[in-house]
């Protein structure tokens, strides 16, 4: 079964954990390269909007608590925003 699948079907959050440890290097590029999943990007997106919107700067700085593999502060980032990433698991991308 290919990850996303499993993912789909989790049953625990120790199910959830053994999964995304062993999928962390790969995540990225199956979800967003292969499957085609747009939503870290859109939500930053969204985000720089409401900023923008708002008139905030764009180097406000922008705290992503709980940021996973990173992929929504990496899309920040490139539209110039200032980002620190908080990651609190020992795994994902040590």
């Amino acid at each position: 079964m290919k990850p996303v699948d499993r993912a789909r079907a989790l049953s625990s959050p120790a199910e959830a954990v053994a999964l995304y440890r062993e999928w962390a290097q790969q995540y990225d590029h199956d979800v967003f390269a292969t499957a085609g999943f747009t939503g870290s990007s859109r939500i930053a997106d969204l985000l720089v909007e409401q900023m923008q919107r708002h008139g905030m700067a764009a180097n406000t700085p922008i705290l992503d608590l709980g940021c996973g593999t990173g992929a929504v502060g990496v899309r920040l980032h490139e539209q110039g925003c200032t980002v620190c990433l908080l990651y609190t698991s020992p795994s994902p991308r040590d």
